[in-house]
């Protein structure tokens, strides 16, 4: 999960600074796109993470390890809550 949160994010840094160059418009429709996958992946991580947190807990260092608990940081930090 930690790997998709991850999946687009570093091609939309890549578009965001193509934005204001001659192919302005093209790229903006590529930055869409894009934004559109990586919004479909975090509300699908969410969705698994709350699974896990009602089953489990919080996924702490001492239980999942570090790598996981960091993911589950990164989904909730990029999920859409209020």
């Amino acid at each position: 999960m930690g790997n998709e949160d991850q999946k687009y994010r570093n091609e939309m840094i890549v578009l965001i600074k193509k934005l204001s160059g001659p192919d302005g418009k093209r790229v903006s429709k590529q930055f869409e796109a894009v934004v559109k996958k990586q919004d479909a992946i975090d509300k699908r991580n969410m969705k698994r993470l709350e699974e896990i947190v009602r089953q489990y807990g919080w996924p702490t260092r001492s239980m999942f390890g570090a790598e996981a608990s960091g993911a589950a940081f990164l989904i909730v930090q990029h999920a859409d809550l209020d």
